[in-house]
């Protein structure tokens, strides 16, 4: 199902009803991280046992369109998270699911959630609602504020050379280019004086 260890342990946890309320989940790859949550959130929600790739069930249709109403992904508004983006999830979440066991947030490239969303989103994790589970995704976890790493599991999801390819969708001569330069960037960028230089 999962490549990733970390994934396959929430599908254990999940099973076991040990899933925690908060998740920081650090990546190579905001983009495919969002999607792998999105399929351990049609698993953790499913009402039978759950298919890969399943297109029948309502509730897999409406993840896969971002239109499940119990499932709030936030990201970036300009050059950070907002808090009425935060305010608008924890008003959303104020009732029950009806299509579904959670009411579930991921905050994409969490890293950028500006001082005061971060102590707005603080206040909702700090007293977890039964039945909401959150993921901050983020490429940095250090630069996260540490109130709210500390009230979250951390998990890694790193994804391999071949993801990052498919994601830039580029050729595999275009990618072992685009390496080359980058490679030759970075070691003329060590070998230079100007590395040293104060000024």
């Amino acid at each position: 199902m999962f490549q990733n260890d970390n994934l396959q342990e929430l599908v254990k946890k999940h099973r076991e009803n040990k899933l925690a309320h908060a998740y920081l989940l650090e990546t190579n790859n905001v983009e495919y991280a969002t999607n792998d949550i999105k399929e351990l959130i049609k698993i953790i929600n499913c009402n039978d046992e759950y298919k890969e790739n399943c297109t029948n069930c309502n509730l897999c249709n409406l993840i896969n369109k971002d239109n499940l109403p119990s499932l709030k992904i936030i990201e970036p508004d300009g050059t950070s998270i907002k808090k009425t983006q935060v305010e608008n999830l924890k008003l959303n979440f104020g009732t029950k699911p009806i299509y579904s066991k959670y009411n579930v947030y991921i905050i994409k490239n969490a890293e950028k959630l500006n001082l005061s969303s971060a102590n707005s989103m603080l206040k909702f994790i700090e007293e977890p609602t039964e039945g909401i589970i959150g993921f901050f995704i983020t490429s940095n976890k250090d630069v996260m504020i540490d109130t709210i790493k500390s009230r979250c599991q951390s998990l890694v999801l790193n994804y391999d050379n071949d993801n990052l390819k498919s994601s830039l969708n580029i050729t595999d001569e275009q990618y072992e280019n685009y390496l080359m330069v980058i490679k030759s960037y970075l070691h003329n960028l060590n070998s230079s004086n100007i590395i040293n230089n104060k000024k």
